[in-house]
């Protein structure tokens, strides 16, 4: 499935207290309430903004969480941007962030911001934040938990399987309403069809519950406005070999027939290069060459 990035918006919008219980290691929380009341900034959504009250704690802690859906290098930048905006009304203000899946060629994640003089190299800022990558999480730690903000973290955990992904699915439809079920067991096979791609995860939930599910809308919304995307894409390309054909044609006459054919299993840039070189090459033996190099036969 895709919406791997809706999917994660789940986890603190419907079960906040088990992600954030991540970050408060050793503590119990016993209430935990978005920051609704307190517009702070455009850019500061208010699902990321909690105050947790603790067990044995009687003032509240302000907590801002991300869940990144993978790392990628200007996380700790937009962390730190978001928490700054925040900081100076919200006392004690801990920043916190999750990710979900090792980034692609992005290294290591950092749970620090640091700015130095580009000259002397002296630090002039470094921002610390807690963070936990899901793949160092025990996946069999998470299921026996029964927290339904942390199951749906189970695909992406250290030792996921397929079994133990099912019994993470009847886990959390066993401790979840029917509302909450449809959010989250979403949430969880979108996870799955991310790690487990083979498996047909959508067989897994009711079709009543899927219906029922903002998150699958969503989803399915966002993948017609990229089909619909896509086809505008493919029509241009379709639209630009046509021209190409017609210019061949007409440059080269006879000649042309292996160059047109070609024309169907280029890419962009190659097509591209083509119309460059139709329109700048001064010969035709030239521009024979030249096609002979962009669209080898």
């Amino acid at each position: 499935m895709a919406g791997l990035d809706i999917a994660t918006k789940v986890l603190l919008r419907f079960a906040p207290a088990g992600v954030l219980g991540l970050a408060l290691p050793g503590c119990r929380i016993r209430a935990v309430q978005p920051a609704e009341n307190e517009v702070v900034h455009q850019e500061l959504r208010m699902d990321k903004l909690f105050e947790v009250r603790l067990v044995g704690e009687d003032e509240p802690r302000w907590l801002h969480a991300e869940v990144e859906a993978s790392w990628k290098h200007d996380v700790p930048l937009r962390t730190f941007r978001r928490w700054s905006v925040a900081h100076e009304r919200f006392p004690g203000l801990a920043a916190f962030v999750l990710v979900l899946k090792r980034g692609v060629k992005q290294g290591r994640p950092v749970a620090r911001y640091t700015v130095r003089d580009p000259r002397s190299r002296a630090q002039r800022l470094d921002f610390r934040y807690d963070l936990v990558c899901a793949w160092d999480l025990d996946g069999e730690a998470l299921l026996a938990r029964r927290d339904p903000g942390l199951l749906p973290l189970v695909p992406f955990s250290r030792g996921a399987t397929v079994a133990r992904i099912d019994d993470a699915l009847g886990a959390l439809r066993g401790v979840c309403s029917r509302a909450e079920w449809a959010e989250l067991g979403v949430s969880l096979i979108t996870f799955a069809g991310n790690v487990f791609p083979a498996v047909p995860w959508l067989d897994r939930m009711p079709k009543e519950i899927l219906m029922e599910s903002t998150v699958y809308q969503q989803i399915l919304a966002e993948g017609e406005r990229k089909g619909e995307r896509k086809g505008e894409r493919k029509g241009r390309r379709q639209g630009q070999r046509e021209l190409l054909t017609l210019q061949l044609r007409e440059r080269l006459k006879g000649k042309a027939s292996p160059y047109v054919s070609r024309l169907e299993g280029a890419a962009p840039k190659v097509l591209e290069a083509v119309a460059r070189l139709l329109a700048q090459a001064p010969t035709t033996t030239r521009l024979l060459r030249e096609l002979d190099g962009l669209l080898p036969g």
